[in-house]
């Protein structure tokens, strides 16, 4: 348990509860010189699956936020980024979507 703070749970729900927000997951910390990332989806509810054609566009449009923001997407890296279709035909993508099938974020796993 990483920062829980029962004064921020509705309710004053216990640690670890159902609808406690302040509960997150531990850091990921396993890549040396990474900053720790924190998992906390609230009452959120999604899916993960592999991607439909018709949410190429936004997959692509995810990556390359997502990518700008981190600072790494520059040039004609962003069109590689983009193209979530290419991605699709030669790896196994995947998305998560909430209930509406809002594109959140996506995965890529690469043939070896």
């Amino acid at each position: 348990m990483v920062g829980h703070d029962p004064n921020r749970c509705p309710a004053r729900k216990t640690r670890g509860s159902p609808g406690c927000r302040a509960t997150r997951t531990p850091p990921i910390t396993d890549r040396p010189g990474r900053y720790p990332h924190y998992v906390n989806v609230g009452e959120l509810k999604l899916s993960i699956r592999p991607a439909r054609p018709g949410e190429y566009a936004a997959v692509g449009a995810v990556t390359v936020a997502a990518y700008r923001a981190a600072g790494m997407a520059r040039g004609q890296y962003v069109t590689q980024l983009r193209d979530a279709a290419s991605r699709a035909d030669e790896a196994e993508l995947l998305v998560a979507v909430d209930t509406a099938g809002l594109v959140l974020g996506s995965v890529t796993f690469c043939p070896a």
